[in-house]
């Protein structure tokens, strides 16, 4: 990326490109609410990765990863907060 976007504007950005489900670590799985689907994580690619910028602070420190299940084409990210 050329320059630095506020989380929410990834999260939008991904959205209009087709990204538009959200996956979360659940147990020893990576899980996607809609469909109801639980994958390994070599089951899904991650294509980018996005960290917020230091000035977003209701994000501050989290990472989105692009992500896609390439054998179901399901495309979103997760989002990981530390």
């Amino acid at each position: 990326m050329e320059h630095r976007q506020s989380m929410k504007q990834v999260l939008d950005d991904l959205k209009d490109k087709g990204y538009t489900h959200s996956f979360f670590k659940k147990n020893n799985f990576i899980y996607c609410k809609n469909p109801d689907l639980n994958f390994h994580t070599h089951e899904l690619q991650i294509e980018e990765v996005y960290r917020g910028p230091e000035t977003d602070s209701s994000l501050n420190g989290s990472v989105i990863y692009k992500v896609e299940s390439v054998a179901l084409g399901i495309k979103g990210h997760l989002l990981n907060h530390f």
